[in-house]
């Protein structure tokens, strides 16, 4: 099933904290918030908003 991207909260170069908030989706007319699952610096975000994303896909990457 596809998820709209409704928010990007970061940027490349955005100091996150574990269980921040990332990118907020929309499925089934429901909003989920996706979370950091560690702290880390963001070095890439794959999508913007309006766009399609299928389950499973990596939305965002820490830098190493």
């Amino acid at each position: 099933m596809s998820c709209k991207i409704v928010q990007v909260l970061v940027e490349p170069g955005t100091e996150v904290t574990q269980d921040m908030p990332l990118v907020v989706l929309e499925a089934m007319k429901m909003e989920h918030v996706i979370k950091a699952p560690k702290a880390g610096k963001i070095s890439d975000v794959y999508y913007k908003v309006g766009d399609l994303v299928d389950e499973g896909k990596s939305l965002v990457a820490f830098e190493e």
